[in-house]
């Protein structure tokens, strides 16, 4: 009687639990596609009875679909970091953290965004996250992408193509934002294919919103080959699906392309038209960079058709919003680095404090150490004597050997980076009380590792060793300190020096690196480095706010081209 009362018991309970379990996937998989359906069935769920497990998917999406239902960003990324603070270590929490990495990068939090990228990437590796491990990689391509780092986007792209547990869903966006990182910075890699494979997969997720960008980017890859024909043969089909999103942003671009097509064909009057729809699509001017192109291809239709005053107005628009666009970009460039800068540098305090703890127990052991060495042999004191003596006299030996080696890169010659660092802050302590001017010059080898992995590691060491060469030349008897900052990058510090004559100088080192001769390697390349300047004028007496300034002008010098020279100021970068 008891085990029949247990079978009707066992089969109301199971199917029920199995229903509240399906009932939760259910709002799960709809949290993005349909949020109101999501809390329908939310709304129908008894949290309290579900596992703790289920509690935590429960409440993270609760407060995914908040962000579509109240719109209030600011409120719901309170909401992820109570909740992130209040769960233990668990999937749920990956998740959490992902979403609340989209939305801080959204807002421009960068600080935040960063530390979240370095939390996530720590806790996927001390817990087991496989199931939700395509989500977390999704929204870190997303993000890179934001941050104009392509490399790493491309790995994380990689990272979801060989997981397991990825789905058609996680594929799309990551094969979607590889081929636009692709097209981008290697467009020799990817073809028209590349497209048409993300096309297909998206669609028959189906996720028409990735659909629709697919074909902008196909357009702007066939374009910037100029298969005109190629990309006219498609613009119905991709109109079709750009239509069917209605979204600002893919209207404006796809409007662009046609009027690109249209300039191409040699019909101005069409593409003046597209143009013109533009405008109009964007008239609120949230997508600057397609009302440039615009503005640029109404300019020059204006001027063939020898419409001067109209010609001008538009390329004055033209020119507004570049200089708008340039500015944006540049300040969130910089707010950028100073996160990631920021966060090194917590790092870095983290990884001294290991280093000093390690140090003071090394140094209190070796104080039990001496003691018990002292009790051994106090009866031998005028042995221990002699024997000191002849430590002390190694010691110093050892200790100037040590004070070499620890101040001098050993492959150069010159200043490490914590000696440099040293010379660099006495110099600055001097200037300020003359309150005199010091500039500090980063310089960084451009492509260094292309050296390397093309003619090897000994001839990477050749050139480095020129490089120094080259550069104590200039810097002899002038008061300057060289040093080696990191693998390819090297600092001098300039006393008695503004950033104007550090340009000059600074041309003079360039121009020096551009003419080394690489005949003596057996190969023939030419070694070129790109400079970051900053003086006390801008930066102030502090070194770490002056190696800062000095990161972000040579950031700008890679990004802008490399092989040049640009300074620091605290309102722009002079390039």
């Amino acid at each position: 009687m008891r085990i029949f009362l247990l079978l009707i018991f066992l089969s109301t309970v199971i199917p029920a639990f199995a229903d509240t379990n399906a009932m939760l996937e259910e709002a799960d998989s709809l949290r993005l596609a349909d949020p109101k359906k999501a809390k329908q069935i939310l709304d129908d769920l008894d949290r309290e009875s579900l596992g703790i497990e289920e509690q935590y998917t429960y409440d993270y999406i609760t407060i995914y679909i908040s962000t579509f239902m109240e719109q209030n960003l600011g409120k719901t990324i309170k909401r992820y970091e109570a909740f992130i603070k209040r769960i233990p270590d668990s999937p749920a929490k990956v998740r959490a953290m992902t979403s609340l990495l989209g939305l801080s990068a959204y807002k421009g939090h960068w600080p935040r965004s960063f530390a979240l990228v370095s939390e996530l990437t720590s806790l996927m590796n001390r817990i087991d996250a496989h199931e939700v491990e395509p989500d977390a990689y999704n929204g870190l391509v997303l993000f890179y992408n934001e941050v104009e780092q392509p490399d790493m986007a491309i790995s994380y792209a990689q990272k979801i193509f060989s997981h397991p547990a990825a789905t058609s869903y996680h594929q799309c966006i990551a094969l979607t934002e590889q081929a636009f990182n692709l097209a981008i910075s290697e467009p020799a890699k990817i073809s028209d294919d590349d497209f048409y494979d993300a096309i297909e997969l998206c669609g028959a997720v189906p996720l028409p919103y990735y659909v629709a960008v697919n074909y902008n980017n196909l357009l702007d890859f066939l374009i910037d080959k100029q298969a005109y024909t190629e990309a006219s043969l498609i613009v119905s089909e991709a109109t079709k699906h750009v239509e069917a999103i209605d979204f600002k942003y893919l209207t404006a671009s796809l409007l662009l392309i046609k009027a690109k097509l249209k300039v191409a064909a040699s019909e101005p009057e069409q593409a003046k038209q597209y143009a013109l729809q533009v405008l109009e699509a964007d008239a609120d001017k949230e997508y600057r960079e397609s009302l440039i192109s615009a503005y640029s291809i109404l300019a020059n239709i204006a001027a063939e058709q020898q419409q001067y005053e109209q010609a001008y107005e538009y390329e004055k628009k033209h020119r507004e919003l570049s200089v708008s666009l340039y500015n944006q970009k540049v300040t969130k460039s910089l707010a950028i680095q100073e996160a990631r800068f920021d966060l090194q540098a917590k790092e870095s305090q983290i990884d001294l404090l290991d280093k000093k703890n390690q140090l003071l127990s090394t140094e209190s052991k070796l104080v039990k150490e001496q003691i018990s060495s002292m009790l051994l042999v106090i009866g031998l004191a005028l042995l221990v004597v002699v024997m000191l003596l002849f430590w002390s006299y190694r010691a110093r030996k050892t200790q100037k050997r040590l004070h070499y080696l620890a101040s001098t890169d050993h492959l150069t010659g010159i200043n490490n980076r914590g000696y440099f660092s040293e010379k660099s802050k006495a110099i600055l302590t001097n200037a300020e009380k003359s309150e005199s001017s010091v500039s500090l010059i980063f310089i960084d080898l451009d492509h260094f590792k292309t050296i390397n992995d093309a003619y090897g590691h000994k001839v990477g060491d050749w050139v480095l060793v020129k490089v120094v060469e080259s550069l104590k030349a200039l810097t002899a008897a002038k008061g300057m300190q060289i040093g080696r900052v990191g693998g390819e990058e090297f600092g001098i510090i300039l006393p008695d020096t503004d950033s104007i004559a550090a340009k000059d100088f600074a041309e003079q080192c360039r121009e020096t690196i551009q003419k080394i001769d690489t005949f003596d390697t057996g190969s023939h390349f030419q070694v070129t480095a790109s400079f970051g300047i900053a003086d006390t004028g801008e930066a102030g007496y502090n070194l770490d706010n002056l190696f800062s300034a000095a990161d972000l002008a040579l950031y700008q010098s890679k990004k802008y081209g490399r092989n040049r020279v640009c300074c620091y100021q605290s309102d722009k970068i002079d390039l």
